[in-house]
């Protein structure tokens, strides 16, 4: 396809601006056990990735920020006990359910705080310099992500901010990629037609799939390695295209999308 009359490049947030500065096993891990449980890492990495994708999507009604951010307290508060509940020994009786009580509240506001800013997350080392070319060559930029209000937060705490004209997340959106709610609020809020803008991201589904299905053009991103990329479609669930799809080739860093638009 032509990145010719390409005017907006839109990006996810996670796994492609940002990412984890640690594994999420090893942050659960070390707050639990500063307040007195015993859980192991590995164990609560595993249970995690099992448990996030039970949970309902990060997308709810029109709400006002107070009262979304709250919602999104009891969402991660839902999730964090039951990976908690599931790595501790003895947590699935009424016991270790009364002992996680006992310190719930203060694991909770230490997580969450953590991934609120640089404790948890840190932007990819070519991501400013990305986005920062793009701006400067006229492109619009936004960003579109399955992830709650604390967005803003991340990005600013990360430097990045600035950069956008445009920040929607799917708790706020009330609709989670690829569901094409999210992409067309986007779209319209920075003015932009679908075929004049460029949508990249690392899930082939979420990302990939969801920005092509409403007309918008989309590079996949492989920071895990192309093979990688292209076996689990950077997708939780593993969907994949049907066969004889079209297959995205995965680019290897933010750099690949100058590149594409010609820009390098």
């Amino acid at each position: 396809m032509s990145t010719e009359g390409i005017q907006t490049v839109t990006f996810d947030a996670t796994g492609t601006l940002f990412g984890l500065r640690r594994p999420v096993g090893a942050s659960y891990g070390e707050v639990a056990r500063r307040h007195g449980l015993d859980v192991a890492d590995d164990e609560l990495e595993e249970i995690f990735y099992d448990e996030f994708v039970k949970m309902p999507p990060l997308a709810f009604p029109p709400l006002s920020l107070t009262e979304l951010r709250g919602i999104e307290r009891l969402w991660w508060s839902r999730l964090i006990k039951e990976v908690l509940l599931g790595a501790m020994p003895g947590g699935q009786t009424e016991q270790g359910r009364a002992r996680l009580e006992e310190v719930f509240d203060a694991i909770f506001d230490d997580l969450f705080a953590e991934f609120t800013g640089t404790s948890g997350w840190t932007a990819y080392p070519e991501a400013r310099e990305v986005v920062s070319e793009l701006k400067s060559a006229g492109f619009a930029v936004g960003v579109i992500s399955n992830f709650d209000s604390r967005l803003d937060d991340v990005l600013l705490a990360l430097d990045l901010l600035p950069l956008f004209d445009l920040v929607m997340n799917s708790s706020g959106a009330g609709a989670v990629k690829p569901h094409p709610e999210i992409f067309h609020a986007a779209l319209a809020s920075l003015h932009a037609e679908p075929a004049q803008t460029l949508h990249v991201g690392d899930s082939y589904e979420a990302d990939w799939v969801g920005a092509r299905e409403v007309g918008m053009q989309a590079l996949l991103l492989g920071r895990r390695g192309p093979e990688r990329a292209v076996e689990d479609r950077g997708f939780p669930h593993g969907e994949g295209p049907a066969v004889g799809a079209v297959e995205p080739i995965p680019l290897a860093d933010l750099t690949g999308v100058l590149s594409y638009l010609g820009l390098r």
